[in-house]
């Protein structure tokens, strides 16, 4: 096995990681919500999965470096012009930056917690559409404002059915 097609699995790992990890967030959250609060046991596994999420994410953008490097080794720098690697790039930017508000609690968890699982399902979604068709940056982002905003009513929906108020 060749040195990218390594770095690619490692990648790919780190990025269902994330994913996995946000999904359950997302699930525990509105799990733990139910009643009102977050208990000591609750806490402890939104804990848990916040670690495997920044597991994940530690691995994604260290592969994501080396398939950058590899790239430069091999040639093959024009691949660092591709739209969607632009769009992953501005989504996770956004990803931190909501990060940072909901720490500091200058953002409502519900759209927070909207925004960070819409943007980390969209940027895995580009993963895969990568070796397609060039897609424009801006369709991409314009297609990524439309998928958070029926995101954040999807859940909004799913809480309401659970009887949960944020």
């Amino acid at each position: 096995m060749d040195l990218f097609s390594i770095i690619l699995i490692t990648h790919i790992i780190g990025a269902v990681l994330v994913l996995g990890g946000a999904t359950f967030i997302e699930v525990f959250l509105n799990k733990s919500l139910r009643d009102g609060e977050i208990d000591p046991i609750e806490r402890s596994f939104m804990k848990t999965t916040i670690s495997v999420l920044r597991v994940g994410l530690f691995i994604s953008v260290f592969s994501g470096l080396g398939l950058i490097l590899v790239y430069r080794i091999n040639d093959q720098i024009f691949r660092l012009y591709d739209p969607l690697l632009w769009a992953k790039f501005t989504i996770l930017f956004i990803v931190l930056v909501n990060t940072l508000f909901m720490l500091t609690r200058q953002i409502k968890l519900k759209y927070g917690s909207a925004i960070s699982f819409v943007s980390w399902y969209f940027v895995f979604i580009l993963g895969f559409l990568a070796s397609g068709p060039p897609y424009p940056y801006t369709l991409v982002m314009m297609y990524y404002v439309i998928t958070l905003v029926i995101g954040y009513f999807v859940l909004q929906g799913i809480r309401r059915m659970l009887g949960i108020k944020l």
